[in-house]
């Protein structure tokens, strides 16, 4: 009914099995700056995290150690790294904010921008950052960014439909689409690899192919 506050001076784990319900309390996970705070969704059926679980949406550092997957609904900051063990995290219409590195990711192990909610990663800059995202849990399609202009936090989102716009020849597209956007406009020199998977090019007749603006 209250708030339970984990204050770690060290390094720290809390491991959620089980479903997660907040009702009407949460989870305050505190840690130095120099300390690490990991909380772990170990679930062995599909696990939601709701809304307002952690006080101001926020925890240290998070591992996805879940095969059945774990969904989030509602706004979620990561202040140091995203982790992934074993399972997906589908975002739905939430953003998902990362404020340090994302660990482990592959074709197995991703977050799903399953809705209009993407994946956030702050301070990117001349180093090559992969946004492991897909927009469903069978099809892993991430997007490489560097950036050699002025750091900013980017956010990245995959799809396979692009809403109003018909393709009058589907043999001339690969049918999936990113959305990349800067938190602030301008100052930024951006290099993009993106990549699908076979089966997205089935059809794909690279004689024909079109550039990309």
């Amino acid at each position: 009914m209250g708030t339970f506050t984990i204050e770690s001076e060290g390094n720290a784990s809390l491991y959620l099995d089980d479903l997660v319900s907040a009702e009407t309390g949460n989870l305050n996970v505190t840690v130095a700056p120099d300390q690490l705070a990991q909380v772990h969704l170990n679930g062995t059926t599909g696990q939601t995290l709701p809304v307002g679980l952690f006080v101001n949406n926020t925890v240290p550092a998070l591992t996805v150690n879940n095969d059945m997957g774990i969904t989030i609904q509602g706004p979620l900051t990561v202040t140091k790294d995203l982790t992934f063990a074993k399972g997906k995290l589908k975002l739905s219409s939430d953003n998902l904010v990362v404020g340090g590195t994302v660990i482990g990711a592959d074709a197995s192990k991703y977050v799903v921008t399953d809705g209009s909610g993407g994946l956030t990663i702050n301070n990117v800059g001349n180093t090559n950052i992969v946004f492991p995202v897909g927009s469903s849990s069978s099809s892993y399609t991430p997007l490489t960014l560097s950036n050699s202009g002025d750091v900013d936090h980017f956010t990245v989102k995959t799809q396979s439909s692009l809403d109003g716009i018909t393709i009058a020849d589907p043999s001339r597209v690969v049918p999936v689409f990113w959305e990349v956007s800067e938190a602030v406009p301008g100052g930024s020199k951006v290099l993009l690899t993106l990549q699908w998977n076979a089966v997205d090019a089935a059809k794909f007749r690279w004689p024909i192919c079109h550039g990309i603006e």
